[in-house]
């Protein structure tokens, strides 16, 4: 099957805007950057952009699972591979600098589910056990009500949320999968209606580029009022219109999306390079290990660099953690890819055979 290079470059955009968000909120950039300086503005404007990276994975994903069935086997899959990385870094770390590790660090690196990491796979999770309702749902309503569909979980799951300072429906700014499911109907929505035809390239970047800007506008109104009417400075205590879940973020990824689906794009073998191993680079980087030793609050003296040096610094080291992280997956896939088929399957059928048992139970 011919790949389609627009989506490629979505998956790179969308996971170097995950890396980015995670090398200034948790490597100690942004809350230790001086309060409305220029390297401020300059964190904050870096910040509206890489949030767009979720919604747009869960776009691309309810955008490609239309007309599919989804396989247990990747999400399987995915499991094994957290526990491959998991025990490998431990390996290397115990090998190179055994006194960095803890026991809080061990706990982490083997049970991070219960310990607040990899909140996506918990979240998609969620989601693949409700795709087939939902694949359903959106198959069988006609057009018009399709739209209320979508319509009516936007204001209750995004409206809401953003302008009234609430979290009714738990969606804890995104990082639950009930905003998973939000973003996977409209992906699957553009794949069906086709809707990406109606507009123009222009429409969507300008689109785009506006709803960016109310985000970053939006945010510093509340920060400069923040500190001149409640005499505190504002660091993303509440994301207000930079959470996943603000309209502003949620039109701007779709527009970048649809923007970028009408690109004519050539092949590429760095392209799909990059692109094949993205979400590698999720798994690597976001382990407790790396999490917590290499990044965590390790980036906080680019906060009073110079404006540039602070810009392409981030640029750098984002960009290098990808490359890193890619390659380290691409090794993976060459020596143990036939190792992780078989493990998945195994598992599947152990799976399987365990469901069947339990649902073959007579109840006496």
């Amino acid at each position: 099957m011919k790949r389609n290079n627009s989506i490629e470059l979505i998956r790179i955009i969308a996971m170097l805007g995950v890396v980015l968000t995670h090398l200034i909120t948790i490597g100690g950039v942004l809350f230790n950057t001086d309060f409305f300086s220029l390297n401020y503005f300059l964190v904050e404007f870096i910040q509206v952009w890489t949030r767009i990276g979720v919604p747009l994975f869960i776009i691309i994903t309810g955008y490609l699972m239309y007309n599919k069935k989804w396989k247990i086997e990747r999400l399987i899959d995915i499991f094994c591979q957290v526990f491959f990385w998991a025990l490998l870094f431990l390996v290397v770390i115990l090998i190179v600098s055994p006194q960095m590790l803890s026991l809080d660090n061990l706990i982490d690196n083997f049970f991070p589910y219960f310990r607040g990491y990899y909140w996506y796979i918990i979240a998609y999770t969620g989601l693949f056990a409700l795709s087939p309702v939902v694949n359903i749902a959106l198959s069988t309503l006609d057009k018009n009500i399709r739209k209320e569909y979508l319509i009516f979980p936007f204001f209750l799951f995004s409206i809401i949320p953003t302008f009234f300072n609430t979290d009714l429906f738990y969606l804890n700014e995104g990082r639950s999968t009930l905003y998973l499911i939000l973003m996977y109907s409209l992906g699957n929505y553009l794949k069906r209606t086709n809707s990406i035809e109606r507009f123009s390239k222009k429409f969507f970047l300008y689109f785009f580029l506006t709803n960016i800007a109310l985000a970053y506008l939006g945010n510093l109104t509340i920060a400069y009022c923040a500190a001149i009417f409640l005499n505190k400075q504002f660091f993303f205590t509440t994301q207000f219109f930079y959470a996943y879940t603000s309209p502003f973020i949620i039109a701007a990824s779709v527009s970048l999306f649809a923007f970028i689906m009408k690109l004519k794009i050539e092949d590429s073998k760095l392209l799909y390079f990059l692109s094949s191993n993205s979400f590698a680079v999720y798994l690597i980087h976001a382990n407790p290990l790396i999490l917590n030793l290499l990044i965590r609050n390790n980036f906080i003296s680019l906060s009073n660099k110079n404006f540039f040096i602070c810009l392409f610094s981030l640029m750098l080291f984002s960009s290098i953690i990808y490359l890193i992280a890619a390659s380290l997956n691409f090794i993976r896939n060459l020596l143990f890819n036939k190792h992780f088929s078989s493990c998945s399957l195994f598992i599947k059928l152990q799976l399987f055979k365990f469901l069947n048992f339990v649902f073959s139970i007579k109840i006496r």
